[in-house]
C-alpha cells in the first residue's frame, strides 16, 4: 500500500512546459478550426446569395412585360445585401476568434522560455503583440461578398432602368415601343 502523499511511477504530473505546450496546440487548432469554419459558412451563405440572384434575373427574363417585375427585383436585391450584411457579421465575428486565439498562443510563447523549441525546432520566435492583424483569408472572403452585395445593387440598378426606360435608344431596342412616325389621323369633328 502506499501512503496518500506518495505517488506511484505510473502516474506523471505534466510539468509546465508541458502543459504550456499543450495550451498553445489548443489555441491553434482553435484558430484554424474558426478560420475552416469561416469558409464553409461564407460559401453556403454566397451560394444563396447567387441562388436569389439567379432568381431575379430569371424573373427578369421571363416577367419583362409584367408591373410586378421590378418588385421582385428589388426584393431579391434587398435579400442578397442582406444575405451580404450577414455574411460579414460572420466572417467579423469569426476574425475575432481567429485573433483572440492567436494572441493567446503568442502570449504563451513570449510568457514561456524554451517553449518555442518545441514548437519550432529552428528557433524563430514570432514577434509579441497585444493586437493581432485581421487573417488575410478571412480579408479576401469579405472582398467576396463586398463583390456580390455590389452585384446585386448593380443588377436591381440595371433591371430598373430596362423596365421604366423613357427615351432611352439602348432599352428602346429591347422592350419600349417607339412612337408612331406620324400621328394618327384625327377623327373630324361632329358638325
Amino acid at each position: 500500500m502506499e501512503d496518500a502523499g506518495e505517488t506511484s511511477e505510473t502516474t506523471k504530473t505534466p510539468t509546465d512546459m508541458e502543459c504550456h505546450l499543450q495550451m498553445y496546440q489548443f489555441h491553434e487548432v482553435s484558430a484554424q478550426k474558426y478560420k475552416s469554419d469561416a469558409w464553409t459558412q461564407t460559401t453556403w451563405i454566397l451560394t444563396l446569395s447567387g441562388a436569389v440572384l439567379g432568381f431575379s434575373i430569371d424573373k427578369h427574363v421571363s416577367h419583362r412585360n409584367s408591373p410586378d417585375a421590378i418588385i421582385i427585383t428589388l426584393a431579391c436585391a434587398v435579400a442578397g445585401l442582406a444575405l451580404a450584411v450577414y455574411a460579414m457579421w460572420v466572417l467579423n465575428d469569426m476574425a475575432l476568434h481567429v485573433q483572440r486565439h492567436w494572441a493567446m498562443a503568442t502570449r504563451l510563447v513570449a510568457s514561456t522560455p524554451g517553449l518555442m523549441k518545441y514548437i519550432d525546432p529552428a528557433g524563430s520566435q514570432p514577434a509579441v503583440t497585444d493586437m493581432v492583424q485581421k487573417p488575410k483569408a478571412i480579408t479576401r472572403l469579405l472582398w467576396i461578398v463586398m463583390a456580390f452585395s455590389l452585384g446585386h445593387v448593380m443588377w436591381a440598378v440595371y433591371a430598373s432602368a430596362s423596365l421604366h426606360c423613357t427615351g432611352c435608344p439602348a432599352a428602346a431596342q429591347i422592350r419600349c415601343p417607339q412612337p408612331p412616325a406620324t400621328p394618327p389621323p384625327c377623327p373630324s369633328a361632329p358638325t
